[in-house]
């Protein structure tokens, strides 16, 4: 997967099981996955039940191979996207 800065970009996911969760937080992540540094808060408060999320990819990220999604509540089961790129 490659995102493209300036461009918009769809996030999507799946429910593997209900909970009591009526928002959640979208979160860009990158580096080692042992140890990934927090990038920015993509969005908060989003339904989960929306399934998908749009967002601008933003012109000042740096290029790179190695970024995460987060998706998630720190009480609740915190789910995260395999590495994909963001590019010019």
């Amino acid at each position: 997967t490659v995102w493209h800065k300036g461009k918009p970009a769809t996030i999507k996911w799946k429910i593997l099981e209900k909970a009591d969760v009526t928002s959640t937080t979208i979160e860009l992540l990158r580096g080692d996955p042992e140890n990934l540094d927090h990038i920015m808060v993509i969005s908060n408060k989003v339904n989960p039940n929306s399934l998908a999320h749009t967002w601008t990819v933003k012109n000042d990220l740096p290029a790179g191979k190695d970024y995460v999604i987060q998706i998630g509540e720190e009480n609740h089961k915190i789910r995260y996207s395999h590495k994909f790129e963001i590019a010019n």
